[in-house]
This record gives structure tokens, C-alpha cells and sequence, in this order.
């Protein structure tokens, strides 16, 4: 598919101006600051995109566009002072599918003809319309970029009845000067399933300011940097939120119960994922949550984990650390308490060159600490070593995943409870010497892509491994007791 790009560099702001795009296909005319006509000058069918790139162009004319019906995208980028579009100034576009206006603030009239359209980007003049929703039925993505107000005007002739999944609308905030979502914000969009507002002056969110939303699924308030407290019953009325992401604000406060969700008769509501990292909180301790499961809470970058807390409701931790030196990794990590009742994920993210990995790391954490999965990933992929004592204090570990390059381990790992073992397209030191695993009890260890295809089983002695997987096309099955691989 072929895109064609049209750039008016005449200067003039009077009278007729017509002009060429960059491969002559189209003919380009404005009328003073009016867009008149786009026609085809060649007839191509593959050219499905066109580019105009037009400061002089403050509006969009009758039917501007009905010579070029077979358009499927079209993005207009202009500086003029003020922008207006009218209710047949897209007639014609029968098969446009999406539509990216780059310019000013716009004064809205309809998109009604645009039937098929399920792109739309534009900055907006004012609050807008749930109609302008309404009219595009197949619409399923919305960017409003730059917006002074964060709402829509509500009508109960917005709100639908029935629509099938492929009706659902994704709602995206992209910058913007609005301080604030108000109560009811967005209460007649029934269709939308997902809301994004990132990167804007944003700095409160009202009470109920989501009601409405029976659909809403995702919900992401993200690099709001003047976004620090969240009140109560903020996120109270989600039927069906799975996922809500508030990493990258200035969060210092979040009210009892400002976490909560909706909680039905049967069951408690339930989230899938919650994201809070990023943020200036001090601690967090669970009421914040009111009777809201949480099957994922991350929290990278950052100690918020009050210590006598037990997170009754929370299935998992994902802790994600930026770190250079690695020493005792409990100056890093949240301060968990012995009886936290979860399942954490901690995934070490690490910003050096070379690096080792000392023998007392862990020693500190608490020995019934309920960390399962370890992954350790590094930017650089210089390598790095691990000692016998490395993972000294994981006692109850089962999956260890390594993302860093070429790997030198000094001797034996010494683990009788793993599940995963994988070190999959790193490097493993060709210094490594033979029975380096020996003894490991794991039902899956993963070496596909390490280098050391040919005198892998070597590495191993007598460990026991139900699946060693050392290239994608050699696989060894090892038999052991069931009471060894079932030690878990």
C-alpha cells in the first residue's frame, strides 16, 4: 500500500492555490483558507494513504474529497490559527478507515458520513459531544490530543443498548492543559472498554468520575506528573476494570479504600493487574484496597510494603528494582514481613557492564519469604557471575529466569525445589567446568541458544531434570524418583 505526502509551500494566504503532492498522483486546491478540492490527477488504486501538509488550511470545504473515494487514511497537519470542519466536509470518504487532523484546537460539527471510519486523532475545541461517538459506530480508536477538558457532554441517545465486542472504543488522553476528570465524566460512553489519560496537567480525579463505564476493562492514568492523591471511591463503580495502571505519576497519598472496586453480591471484584509503580508513595498498606483481589500488584522502584501488613487479597508482588551494585539486595526490596501471603515475582533489572553477583545477595531477606520466580535481566550484555552462596535465603524459589548476556557460574547451584530453570540465549562461559549443575533437581531446565550445545550433558552429573532442553531440535528426558521432582 502506497502512501502519498502533499506539502503546499506556497506562502500566500489569498485567492486560488493549487498544487501537486509528491509523486503528482493528486491535485491539491484551496480557495483563500478553504480546502476546495483533492482529485486524482493519475488513477492509482494501491494509494490508500494520503498526507497533506498544509498551513494555510483553516477548514475543510463541501465534499472536498468526494473524488477520491478509495482513501482509507488521511491525516491533515496545519498551523492555522483556528480549524473548523463541517457536516459534509468528509462526504465522499466512503472507505476511510482513519483520520489524523494535526492542527489547532477544532471547532466540531459531524463526522456522520464517515460510516466505516475506526481510527480518529484530533485536538478539540472545548468539551465534546458523546453525539461525535454516536455517529461513528465502527470507531475503536479515539486520541483526543492537547484537550483543555477531560469529559464528554451526555445525552441518553449516546448511551447503546446492544453492540457486539468489535463495537468497543478505546479512549485515549494525550497531553493537555485540563487540571482535573470530573464527577461523571464519561457516564453515557458505554461502549468504551479501555482509557488511557497520559502525559497531561491532570491533578485530580474526582469522586465517581468514572461512573457509567460498565464496560471499561483498562483504565491507564499514566506521566501525569501533577497527580499526587488519589480520594475515595475514585475506582469504586468498575464492574469489569481488569487492569489499571497508575505507574509514572507523583502519587504520595492514597485514601483508605481508594483502591477499592466495585464488589458485587456474589464475589468481590477482582483485578488482574494494578500498577503503582513509579510513584512517590512512602508505604502501602493494604485497606487501600478495600476487599478488591488483586492477582498482580507491581511496584517497581520502590520500599512501600508495610511490614506488618499481611495482603490478605494480593496473589502476587512484582517487584522491579533499577539497580547498579548488588551487594545485599535487601536494601533494595520492599520490606516484607515473614508471614506475607503471597506469591512474588521479583525481576531485577540491572544497569551495569560487568558484574557479579555476591555470595550473601539475599541473605537478609526473611527465610520463609514467599519469592518464587526470580528474574534478573541487564542492559548490557557483558555478562555475569553468580556464586554458590549467590541465592543463599530463597528457600522456597521454583522459577529462575536469566536475561543478561554470557553467564559464569563458579559452582554448583544449589537448588532441590525448582520448577524452571532458564537461561535461554545467553552465553554460557566456555570456562565452565564439567558437573557445574550437579545435583540440581528441576523439571525443566532451558539452555536453547547458550553456546554449549555440544558438551552440555557434561555440565550436568548427576542432577535430576525431567526436561533438559538444550537446542530447539534436542530435547533429553531424565528419569528421577517422583519424590524428587515432586518436592515442590
Amino acid at each position: 500500500m502506497t502512501k502519498e505526502i502533499a506539502e503546499n509551500k506556497n506562502r500566500s494566504t489569498r485567492g486560488i492555490n493549487c498544487y501537486c503532492s509528491n509523486n503528482f498522483i493528486f491535485e491539491i486546491c484551496l480557495a483563500d483558507n478553504i480546502l476546495a478540492s483533492v482529485k486524482e490527477i493519475f488513477i492509482r488504486d494501491d494509494v490508500k494513504t494520503l498526507n497533506i501538509l498544509d498551513n494555510r488550511i483553516s477548514r475543510i470545504g463541501y465534499a472536498a474529497f468526494s473524488a477520491i473515494p478509495h482513501i482509507e487514511n488521511l491525516i491533515i497537519i496545519s498551523a492555522a490559527k483556528n480549524f473548523e470542519i463541517r457536516r459534509n466536509s468528509f462526504e465522499g470518504l466512503s472507505n476511510l478507515k482513519s483520520l489524523k487532523l494535526i492542527t489547532t484546537p477544532i471547532i466540531l460539527y459531524s463526522f456522520e458520513l464517515l460510516k466505516n471510519l475506526k481510527y480518529l486523532e484530533l485536538i478539540p475545541q472545548g468539551i465534546l459531544s458523546c453525539d461525535l461517538i454516536s455517529e461513528l459506530e465502527n470507531l475503536n480508536v479515539f486520541g483526543i490530543i492537547n484537550s483543555t477538558e477531560c469529559q464528554f457532554k451526555c445525552y441518553r441517545q449516546c448511551i447503546s443498548d446492544t453492540f457486539d465486542e468489535s463495537k468497543f472504543l478505546s479512549l485515549y488522553y494525550k497531553g493537555g492543559s485540563f487540571k482535573k476528570v470530573p464527577a461523571k465524566a464519561f457516564s453515557c460512553l458505554n461502549r468504551v472498554n479501555k482509557i488511557i489519560i497520559t502525559s497531561s496537567d491532570l491533578e485530580i480525579i474526582e469522586p465517581e468520575a468514572f461512573d457509567g463505564l460498565q464496560n471499561l476493562e483498562t483504565l491507564a492514568i499514566t506521566w501525569n506528573n501533577n497527580f499526587t492523591r488519589i480520594e475515595k471511591n475514585v475506582f469504586s463503580n468498575f464492574a469489569n476494570l481488569k487492569s489499571l495502571i497508575l505507574s509514572h505519576n507523583s502519587i504520595s497519598f492514597i485514601d483508605d479504600g481508594g483502591l477499592k472496586t466495585i464488589k458485587s453480591e456474589v464475589h468481590n471484584s477482582k483485578l488482574s493487574y494494578l500498577d503503582l509503580s513509579y510513584n512517590k508513595l512512602k508505604y502501602i498498606e493494604s485497606p487501600i484496597f478495600g476487599d478488591t483481589i488483586i492477582t498482580e500488584l507491581k511496584i517497581d522502584n520502590t520500599k512501600m510494603i508495610n511490614k506488618n501488613d499481611k495482603f490478605e487479597n494480593v496473589r502476587t508482588i512484582f517487584a522491579v528494582n533499577d539497580l547498579t551494585v548488588v551487594n545485599d539486595l535487601s536494601a533494595v526490596l520492599p520490606d516484607y514481613e515473614n508471614n506475607l501471603s503471597v506469591d512474588l515475582h521479583l525481576n531485577l533489572s540491572l544497569d551495569t557492564d560487568e558484574l557479579s553477583i555476591g555470595k550473601n545477595a539475599f541473605k537478609n531477606i526473611e527465610r520463609d519469604c514467599s519469592i518464587k520466580t526470580l528474574t534478573i535481566s541487564k542492559s548490557h550484555s557483558s555478562g555475569i557471575e553468580f556464586f554458590y552462596y549467590t541465592f543463599f535465603g530463597l528457600s522456597n524459589l521454583e522459577n529462575i529466569i536469566f536475561n543478561v548476556g554470557p553467564i559464569e557460574v563458579n559452582i554448583n547451584l544449589p537448588y532441590r525445589t525448582l520448577k524452571l530453570v532458564n537461561i535461554s540465549n545467553n552465553q554460557l562461559s566456555s570456562s565452565l567446568k564439567p558437573k557445574t549443575f550437579d545435583g540440581i533437581i528441576c523439571k525443566v531446565f532451558d539452555m536453547t541458544g547458550s553456546g554449549y550445545e555440544r558438551n552440555a550433558i557434561s555440565l550436568f552429573g548427576d542432577s535430576c531434570i525431567e526436561y533438559l532442553m538444550i537446542t530447539e531440535n534436542l530435547e533429553f528426558l531424565k528419569t528421577c524418583s517422583s519424590t524428587a521432582l515432586n518436592s515442590d
